[in-house]
């Protein structure tokens, strides 16, 4: 008795190891995406890099605003100028070698996103907009 209790103790603690150290890498892959920020420079169709940031709460706040899928809409916007900011999740440390990138323009209080790989096309609320905002800039 005294012997299966024991190696029920060492079972437990190689078990706890083993899984903070998953929960530790899985923490390490996590803070390895990046946020990128290009701004528009002057009127033209050239960007420069604005923001680059791995702080996962602006990350989640970012893929939030973003990410629902029922909101989008498969069409090519015309509009009448480029983008203010084009941005993307770098996530190619962690593995995903894709990032999807996206265009942003900022007009009256709401954002206008654009996904040019799959002609995807979003407008945000406006408290959406201003998070989104607050973020990137």
């Amino acid at each position: 008795m005294h012997r299966s209790a024991v190696l029920t103790i060492i079972i437990f603690m190689l078990l706890s190891i083993v899984v903070g150290f998953q929960s530790n890498e899985t923490n390490e892959a996590k803070s390895a995406e990046k946020l990128v920020v290009l701004k528009r420079a002057g009127s033209e169709n050239k960007f420069e890099n604005d923001n680059k940031t791995s702080v996962e709460e602006s990350i989640i706040t970012v893929k939030v605003v973003l990410g629902d899928k029922e909101e989008w809409k498969k069409v090519k916007p015309n509009m009448i100028r480029p983008p203010d900011y084009k941005l993307y999740i770098d996530e190619t440390d962690v593995g995903n070698m894709e990032s999807i990138l996206y265009d942003v323009w900022f007009t009256n209080g709401a954002a206008e996103v654009y996904i040019q790989a799959n002609n995807s096309y979003r407008k945000l609320t406006e408290q959406e907009s201003k998070v989104l905002y607050e973020v990137i800039s």
